[in-house]
Order: C-alpha cells, then sequence, then structure tokens
C-alpha cells in the first residue's frame, strides 16, 4: 500500500529514509551529507503545495519511500528513492501510483553507480539513461589556482542575456532542464560566466548558488570546438569559481557533474583540486 506521508507518519520516514540514504548501494541522488540535511528536504517536500512523500507498505512496515518534486505546468517530476529490499517490487508499485496521478509527465531518477538494484531496474525496464557522469567535489580549501585568467570571461548580466540564449540552447540540448527560458525567470539565482571572441560568445560556464546548504554547483560548461578549447574550458572554471568564492565567503564546496565522455572537463577539473565523488546515472521516464 502507498500512503501519502504526513506529520503523524514523518518521523519514521525520517529515519528509514536516512538508514538507506547512508549507503551507496542504496541510495538516489543527490547525496546527502547528514540526517539532518534530509530531513529539510523531506518536511519541506511534505509541506510544500504540489511535492509529495510517499510511503510503502507492505504488512504495516515502512519499505520504500520517494520524494517527488513536481512542476505540474511543465508536467515534470524530479524524483528521490529510499528503497533497500525488494528494489523491483517496490519500484513497480510505485510507478503504477506515479502513472495514474501524473499521466503524461516527464520523470527524472537519478542513482550512483554503486546502486546495481536500481541501474539493473531501469536498465532490464528499458528506460533511456540521459545522463552518465563523474560526480566531482572540490572542498574550497583544496582549490589550485594557478595563474592569472583572460579578460575575455565576463560575468554575464541579465540585460544581455537574449545574446547568450541561443548559444546555450544549443549546446544544453533538448534534455537540459535549465533551458535558457527557465534559466532567464530564476536569473538571480545564478552565476553565468561567458568567454568572449571579439563580440561572439564561445563559452559558457552556469554555476547555482545552494548558500543555505554551503555549496555552489557547476550545471553546465559548453565551449565551441576551436583550437584554443583547452585554454577556454581552464579560464572559464579558474576565473568563475575564484570570483564566486571571493563573494560567498561561506562556500565549503563545489560539485561538478562531468558527462564521462568528456576527458578534458575531467583533466582539467582534477588540476584545479576537484576529486572523485562517484558516478551519476540519470533515467528518463514517459508516464
Amino acid at each position: 500500500m502507498i500512503k501519502v506521508i504526513d506529520e503523524t507518519t514523518i518521523e519514521e520516514v525520517i529515519s528509514f529514509s536516512w538508514e538507506v540514504a547512508k549507503n551507496l548501494i542504496n541510495t538516489s541522488y543527490p547525496l546527502r551529507k547528514s540526517k539532518l540535511e534530509l530531513e529539510k528536504s523531506l518536511r519541506k517536500s511534505m509541506n510544500h503545495a504540489e511535492d509529495k512523500v510517499l510511503g510503502y507498505y507492505k504488512n504495516d512496515n515502512l519499505m520504500g519511500v520517494i520524494e517527488l518534486f513536481v512542476e505540474v505546468t511543465e508536467r515534470y517530476l524530479q524524483v528521490r528513492t529510499y528503497v533497500k529490499d525488494d528494489f523491483d517490487e517496490i519500484m513497480n508499485e510505485f510507478f503504477m501510483y506515479l502513472k495514474a496521478y501524473y499521466p503524461n509527465f516527464k520523470a527524472h531518477f537519478g542513482y550512483p553507480k554503486e546502486n546495481i538494484k536500481a541501474i539493473n531496474y531501469f536498465t532490464v525496464n528499458q528506460y533511456c539513461c540521459i545522463e552518465a557522469s563523474s560526480d566531482l567535489r572540490l572542498y574550497t580549501n583544496d582549490f589550485v589556482f594557478k595563474r592569472d585568467t583572460t579578460s575575455a570571461v565576463q560575468r554575464l548580466q541579465k540585460d544581455n542575456f537574449s545574446q547568450y540564449a541561443p548559444f546555450h540552447d544549443q549546446h544544453g540540448g533538448e534534455q537540459m532542464y535549465w533551458n535558457s527560458a527557465r534559466l532567464y525567470n530564476a536569473f538571480d539565482s545564478w552565476y553565468i560566466y561567458v568567454y568572449m571572441n571579439g563580440s561572439e560568445i564561445v563559452g559558457s560556464i552556469l554555476i547555482y548558488c545552494k548558500t543555505e546548504l554551503d555549496c555552489i554547483e557547476v550545471f553546465g560548461l559548453f565551449v565551441e570546438e576551436l583550437p584554443n578549447q583547452y585554454e577556454i574550458i581552464e579560464d572559464l572554471l579558474y576565473h568563475s569559481i575564484s570570483k564566486i568564492l571571493d563573494r560567498e565567503t561561506g562556500i565549503k564546496e563545489v560539485i561538478f557533474f562531468i558527462e564521462e565522455k568528456d576527458t578534458i572537463q575531467y583533466e582539467i577539473a582534477k588540476q584545479i583540486g576537484f576529486k572523485d565523488k562517484g558516478s551519476y546515472r540519470c533515467y528518463s521516464i514517459d508516464l
């Protein structure tokens, strides 16, 4: 049986979810640093007008939890799951619920590749893996600033967004949730830096600042295929991170998911001081 979680059952759900979240072989993304961080997210979703927390119960025992982030107008779901045992059975029940209550929505699920049960489930059911990335983390004390960056890198101003939008959508692709329209509407939450070749944008990096979590996250680094591509990537990373850390003094960590096929970005990130945290798989399902 699936139940919508409320105040009467949230404490049990928090304890259950944290026990699952502590182990990479069972958890989903985003990875949680503490029980308190997980609790804040679950309570926020439980009390939200559209978001939900659901529990799967078998013989009155809690067996699985999913947290839903819902955008009704976009018909979009971001789903986090906390399931330890009987993964296939429980996920089948959750999918029946999602298809009944969110028909024609697109749902995204993210897992570390260490969660073999989840990876196998989505693979066997032929759900589309839209992203296979290395999860890299830079702790700010490890940041290596090797050289000055070029003045070709500059922070994008909202007044100039119309110039940037076509470049962003071309390189971000259809699968990227943060397309130019959504990015523009949430512009104040982002740091966007562009690399200019004269009056032309040839590279960009977009970074989301999560001050409440003491971190920032690189959501995209896009560069044209040019002879100096390596240098452009270096400059964008060095410049943006150093400028943000100067401004946001409470930041302790930088998160960067790099597609596994992008060896250049991976190499440069490691030189800056990023370290491997894990591997990420994202699956997209049309309900």
